[in-house]
């Protein structure tokens, strides 16, 4: 599991991803526009995704990072999008009893 960090500029959210991802990455607690375009810095290639409620599922160019221009981190830039608060334990209601 790839860690995911973003910041936000005024026209769109950045989500940064440290090594390359196999796949898919999915960024937890996000909020993206029904008509958002999705884009990779560096890399011309389309960017394919799917929302799940909040959770945001990006598929990772087939080019590998062998053809990037860097090898270590990939920036997302997601127009119109912004992360949620993180809901608290209490918030997400209580935790499931196992039993043994």
């Amino acid at each position: 599991m790839k860690q995911v960090y973003f910041t936000q500029g005024q026209d769109a959210l950045y989500a940064i991803v440290v090594g390359w991802p196999m796949g898919e990455v999915a960024m937890h607690d996000v909020q993206v526009p029904a008509n958002a375009e999705i884009s990779m810095l560096g890399c011309p290639d389309p960017i394919t995704f799917r929302i799940q409620d909040t959770t945001l599922r990006v598929k990772m160019p087939d080019r590998g990072p062998e053809g990037m221009p860097v090898r270590y981190a990939y920036t997302f830039r997601i127009p119109g999008a912004r992360v949620l608060p993180e809901r608290s334990p209490a918030a997400a209601g209580p935790a499931p009893i196992s039993t043994p």
